[in-house]
């Protein structure tokens, strides 16, 4: 889809040495690879100011994509930031994104080293290895975008690596305090119903297309974005999961007769399980009054009231109101209580009919960058919002033409105010002795010898 605009690169990177969680994978020794795709604009982009340098001052994109997602299907939207990028007057140098570990080509390069459990966190220290191993075609200044858990995973590398980015955008991200309304208490409706109990196999490639092309929530999905969700989200049998066409065939009720090998079944490329994975976590054994902190170390009990015996080995992490559902979700909790320390400067876009709680992103968004190390947030200019009229979580794969817009609005103010600061920081280096101290160094630090003379002009405490 971005040919016409972008050349495409594929890169396979070894992903963060140990896991969050042991259950991750199937031997806690596994390693795990990240499929990484890589676009670069076929020619430089030329900003509209004469006074910037295009090879200097062009932006390399850090991006994280939605649950259930394939990496592919933001294409549309890269190609429409290209467009504007101009317009608003900063180039594109490149943009890079990862389907995570057990999503998408990931999870076909990790088969039979996924297992049951996964991290939000994970992807964000494998998308930091990313940025080191390429980091000679990633020059400053670097931009982190963002959707749905993804959001998420960016603002946790702009955490543990504050000066990484220049600034975020967040597409409807995952960040409140409570758990989001997903059905968390496994009734129906609810995305973890969905998840686990739809159907994933399909007699061919063409039936998959003719019955998802007319389910919601795909139905709304901008064309283009449709044409690529249909592409890279399936793939055909055999796969470890369905290792005999026979066999599945059967399953659904039809003979081999039914099979044209020009039209074989098809499985979803990111699994079932995988997908549930990424939007809750179990906790079967809250019911029975017990957990275990290796695989549960964020359980939030003692301020819930719980009177148990939590296992720290299994369950370290939850902090469900009450701590005994048997679903949660500890990432997006977390990092909202971090909120006012990201250092970078953050646009947030959301969906008015998005499934996560808006009071709470708000509530966030007010605090976001104002305690110790923060940017300053709303008030200090670094920090804004905006909510966008009748649309849902998926907006940015739905109108990608707004959210494109939008985000190349405030990309190009801030890349604006950037090169000023650079300017500035260039002209301050100006004949600084890069090896020996001197100066105010001096003024300050008195010799050990001055002790207790009450020398004057000495610095004052």
């Amino acid at each position: 889809m971005s040919a016409h605009l972008f050349d495409v690169k594929e890169h396979k990177v070894a992903g963060c040495h140990i896991r969050e969680y042991p259950g991750s994978t199937v031997d806690q020794e596994d390693v795990l690879y990240l499929h990484v795709k890589q676009y670069v604009p076929h020619e430089a982009q030329t900003p509209r100011s004469p006074t910037t340098n295009p090879a200097r001052d062009a932006v390399t994109f850090i991006a994280a994509h939605a649950g259930g997602m394939p990496k592919e299907v933001y294409e549309p939207l890269w190609d429409e930031m290209l467009l504007r990028s101009k317009e608003h007057g900063f180039a594109i140098r490149g943009i890079w994104i990862a389907d995570v570990s057990n999503h998408g080509m990931s999870g076909v390069l990790n088969e039979g080293k996924n297992s049951t459990d996964y991290s939000w966190m994970d992807h964000v220290r494998d998308l930091l290895l990313v940025v080191n191993e390429f980091r000679h075609e990633m020059p400053r200044p670097l931009v982190g975008i963002g959707h749905s858990f993804g959001g998420n995973q960016i603002v946790n590398l702009a955490l543990i690596h504050p000066r990484l980015f220049t600034t975020l955008l967040l597409l409807d991200p995952v960040l409140q305090h409570r758990q989001p309304y997903m059905g968390f208490a496994c009734t129906p409706p609810g995305v973890t119903n969905w998840a686990l109990h739809k159907p994933d196999l399909f007699p061919s490639r063409s039936a998959a297309i003719a019955t998802l092309s007319t389910q919601p929530p795909f139905t709304r999905l901008d064309p283009r974005v449709l044409t690529l969700y249909l592409a890279h989200a399936l793939r055909p049998l055999p796969t470890p999961l369905y290792p005999s066409i026979p066999a599945a065939l059967a399953s659904l009720g039809l003979a081999d007769t039914h099979y044209s090998p020009h039209d074989p079944p098809v499985t979803y490329t990111t699994t079932r399980t995988s997908e549930l994975l990424t939007l809750n976590r179990q906790n079967f054994a809250a019911a029975k009054g017990r957990w275990n902190r290796t695989t549960h170390p964020d359980l939030d009990l003692l301020s819930n009231g719980w009177a148990g015996s939590p296992d720290r080995i299994t369950h370290p992490d939850p902090d469900t109101p009450p701590p005994i559902f048997p679903m949660y979700r500890p990432e997006a909790g977390l990092t909202h209580a971090r909120l006012p320390q990201l250092r970078p400067s953050a646009f947030f876009l959301l969906g008015r009919r998005t499934w996560l709680a808006l009071d709470e992103l708000r509530a966030g968004i007010a605090s976001c960058g104002t305690g110790v190390g923060g940017s300053g947030g709303v008030g200090a200019g670094r920090v804004e919002s905006v909510v966008l009229e009748g649309q849902g979580h998926f907006f940015p794969l739905e109108v990608v033409g707004e959210c494109a817009g939008r985000c190349a609005g405030w990309v190009g103010r801030e890349m604006e105010r950037w090169r000023g600061e650079e300017r500035a920081w260039v002209e301050g280096r100006k004949g600084v002795d890069h090896g020996r101290l001197e100066g105010e160094w001096f003024e300050v630090i008195r010799p050990p010898g001055s002790f207790g003379r009450g020398a004057k002009g000495g610095a004052k405490m």
